[in-house]
């Protein structure tokens, strides 16, 4: 009786274990093929597919630290802006610094100059935002800290710029229907791009109208004037962003003007980051500064 118990017994154990492999390969099938594996097809990847590698990304850009640097700031030696993303793969902050001169002509003619340093910190809170009067206001809430040199003022609104997307937190934020593109080399590394439509806020520009500054303008005499078109005519533009095929590290994120032939308008970058990891640091809010909890 107890050899058959026995044998009973491995029997089980093979079923089951057959079973477990079965299970394994059959959800292995609907899985389909991995992320490194999406990344490197010689095609455009689907929809479904371009999502899965920007989860990823997300995944692979957590809690991590660096700088974003523009071609000018290379060319200038400049270490370009911080950033800091959050355990949750959203970025969280940004900090950049840089000098503001200024002067005044007396009626002497005399000529008085100054300059001074400004750091700034912004935080995206990852809250909703709401008005100082209760109301909730569509975005989140967004606090700057600046300093000029007499300590650090907090405000609070509802975007990171007024005309222009900010760097990698609509991609992280994973809400964006993308295109992917082709796999290109960047400083040596495979990256496959990825290219989402966006389009200025009717209310942007409204805080300075009376600076021709941003995307939303258009110059149709190759930049000696600049108009912002009518709502019923915005400006066509994309945000793209480049992930590493490897690590799935964001390598390069970028707002690109769509050609415009009718009104002279190339293909060309409006603002173009390369994205840099460093090991160490990462931002916080400064010490003593109290930040807003509403928008004025």
């Amino acid at each position: 009786m107890t050899g058959d118990i026995g044998v009973v017994r491995q029997r089980w154990l093979v079923v089951s274990l057959v079973c477990v492999v079965a299970v394994a390969a059959a959800c292995a099938r609907r899985r389909g093929p991995s992320v490194p594996d999406v990344m490197n097809a010689a095609r455009r990847l689907t929809p479904g597919e371009s999502a899965r590698v920007l989860t990823a990304a997300r995944t692979a850009i957590a809690g991590k630290h660096g700088r974003l640097v523009s071609a000018a700031d290379d060319a200038a030696g400049r270490p370009g802006m911080e950033f800091s993303i959050a355990p949750n793969g959203r970025l969280q902050f940004l900090r950049w610094s840089g000098g503001v001169v200024g002067g005044m002509v007396a009626a002497d003619g005399t000529t008085t100059t100054w300059s001074r340093d400004v750091t700034v910190i912004v935080q995206l809170t990852g809250r909703p935002a709401r008005g100082c009067d209760g109301t909730p206001r569509a975005g989140p809430l967004v606090v700057e800290y600046r300093n000029e040199g007499d300590g650090w003022l907090a405000t609070a609104r509802t975007r990171v710029y007024p005309a222009s997307p900010t760097p990698l937190d609509d991609f992280l934020a994973g809400d964006l229907r993308v295109d992917s593109g082709e796999l290109e080399m960047i400083g040596g590394r495979a990256a496959r791009v990825f290219v989402a439509q966006w389009t200025a806020p009717a209310t942007m520009g409204e805080a300075s109208p009376t600076i021709a500054t941003g995307p939303e303008y258009r110059s149709d005499d190759g930049g000696r004037t600049w108009t912002k078109p009518p709502p019923s005519d915005p400006p066509r533009l994309t945000q793209s962003l480049w992930v590493d095929s490897e690590s799935l590290l964001p390598l390069r994120w970028g707002v690109m003007h769509v050609p415009d032939p009718e009104h002279g308008i190339p293909a060309r970058p409006y603002n173009v980051f390369s994205i840099r990891y460093v090991d160490e640091g990462g931002l916080q809010p400064p010490p003593g500064a109290t930040p807003p909890d509403c928008v004025p």
